[in-house]
């Protein structure tokens, strides 16, 4: 049971940067696992807002979008602007067809 409603909103905001970053760096959940030492199962899990992710592995993932520069900005209505820089765009293994 939620603690309160804000905590789902909160979840699957998390669960919607996963799976744009995700798209955008044209990355399979394994793939993305590999990055963060999770499994396939846990980022599936993630990506639906089934689990609360740990502060760690929240860090874990930012440190990554940072990385590989894609960048979330938190909205004050629980929503998110996104950013990516030329360069991921250019180095991403997402094919356009």
């Amino acid at each position: 049971m939620l603690k309160n409603p804000h905590d789902h909103v909160e979840r699957q905001a998390f669960a919607a940067k996963l799976r744009t970053a995700r798209a955008v760096l044209g990355w399979t959940q394994l793939e993305l696992a590999r990055e963060v030492h999770l499994t396939q199962r846990s980022i599936h899990r993630l990506e639906q807002g089934h689990s609360e992710p740990k502060l760690a592995t929240v860090r874990a993932f930012e440190r990554l979008w940072r990385e590989k520069g894609v960048c979330f900005q938190d909205l004050d209505d629980g929503g998110f602007e996104l950013m990516v820089r030329a360069a991921t765009l250019a180095s991403s293994t997402t094919s356009i067809q």
